[in-house]
């Protein structure tokens, strides 16, 4: 799903969310495999 997809399915989330989300992702990889693992 592109960027553009996102924004247009969920109206609520503005384009710097995304933005922060993915700084987010690539700063705390292991703490997001973490969270993933934990709540399988």
């Amino acid at each position: 799903m592109t960027e553009a997809q996102l924004l247009q399915d969920y109206p609520h989330i503005a384009a710097a969310d995304l933005v922060n989300a993915w700084a987010y992702a690539e700063t705390y990889p292991e703490e997001i495999a973490a969270a993933i693992r934990a709540n399988q």
